[in-house]
């Protein structure tokens, strides 16, 4: 029997050769019919949207250089490993593929989707999607108990081995395939896949529907997430609603903005709605700033969201003129004018 371990295989070897070879423990190495292969069986697959023109381009190039691995099934064989580069070689009209054998009788459905890990993690390696689906199909398909997966699969993914990244692995394939591409296609963390799972099934494909053309930030798209979920369930508003509001589909339409214009513009109008006394708060702040007719270098900063009892005031300067500029001008401001900004954080005292 083939027994799989961590990072390798246990009396494998190679045996070339050809219907008439005598059997054993390897498997046989030999150019298999594509006609011969059922592409529909998936149980060992682990591919999620794969681009296979890079794949395509070098094997016009060089060829296939690794083989596929297959199975014997009853009357057709069943991929194990090498499902993009069976694609690539029926995209291209071959009609044989080489590839190793493994007769079912000498290997079962467990060993084999190990197999398959294996040979992925060692080659091209598995995104957050596909993580996802190997994680599902050790528990469900294969009944490995959680313990096993987080002790000896989540650090061969190169996971941490906790119960909560098991778990936000999970939740992935509860996501639709177009909250799947966003997924991969704007790198999200999975801190942030973890907040995307608390909003309903339509609610997350509206929500990446909607940002697709932007590419946000972890910690900006964390915040606006985070956001999203307060504001409606504080305020009873439904996401799609918050979506189609001109604070964020004006910005969005807006052709005139630039991408991190856009996201600004939808991150402040977020805030504002969050906290909206803040955003009262922050206004009065910069009016009372902008009559005190200030130069550039002179920078008034208040307390944290307006609730401390210290403003800061700092200066910059790079000659003596300078710096006897600005200190005459803060020693001009009237009793008054200060007087204004305290009372802006005495209205801030209270919660926003």
């Amino acid at each position: 029997m083939v027994r799989s371990k961590l990072g390798r295989l246990d009396g494998v070897g190679l045996h070339q050769g050809h219907p008439g070879s005598p059997s054993d423990e390897s498997p046989l190495l030999k150019q298999v019919r594509l006609d011969d292969i059922d592409r529909s069986d998936g149980l060992f697959s682990m591919n999620f949207e794969p681009d296979l023109e890079p794949l395509i381009a070098s094997a016009k190039q060089v060829g296939i250089l690794e083989p596929i691995w297959l199975r014997r099934k009853a009357k057709k064989l069943q991929i194990i490993s090498g499902f993009r580069r069976f694609d690539v070689a029926q995209k291209l009209g071959m009609e044989t593929i080489r590839s190793l054998v493994w007769k079912k009788e000498r290997i079962d459905d467990q060993t084999a989707f190990q197999m398959g890990i294996h040979e992925n993690i060692l080659g091209r390696g598995l995104n957050l999607v596909e993580k996802g689906m190997v994680l599902d199909k050790l528990l469900i398909r294969f009944s490995l108990s959680r313990n096993e997966v987080i002790r000896n699969w989540l650090p061969l993914l190169n996971l941490e081995p906790a119960e909560n990244i098991l778990g936000g692995f999970l939740l992935i394939n509860t996501f639709s395939k177009g909250v799947k591409k966003y997924l991969l296609s704007h790198g999200l963390s999975l801190t942030n896949v973890m907040l995307l799972a608390k909003f309903s099934k339509e609610e997350r494909l509206l929500i990446c529907r909607s940002l697709s053309h932007l590419r946000i930030g972890e910690n900006v798209l964390r915040e606006m997430l985070t956001f999203l979920r307060e504001i409606a369930h504080r305020d009873g508003i439904r996401i799609a609603d918050l979506l189609s509001n001109s604070g964020i589909h004006g910005p969005l339409s807006d052709h005139r903005l630039s991408g991190p214009q856009k996201i600004e513009a939808i991150r402040r109008f977020l805030r504002g709605k969050r906290y909206p006394r803040l955003l009262e708060l922050e206004k009065r702040f910069s009016a009372h700033k902008k009559g005190m007719s200030l130069s550039p270098q002179i920078k008034i900063t208040p307390p944290p969201f307006f609730e401390g009892d210290r403003f800061k005031i700092e200066f910059s300067f790079g000659s003596l003129e300078e710096y006897e500029k600005n200190l005459a001008t803060l020693q001009k401001l009237s009793k008054e004018r200060v007087g204004d900004l305290l009372m802006i954080k005495g209205y801030g005292s209270e919660p926003v």
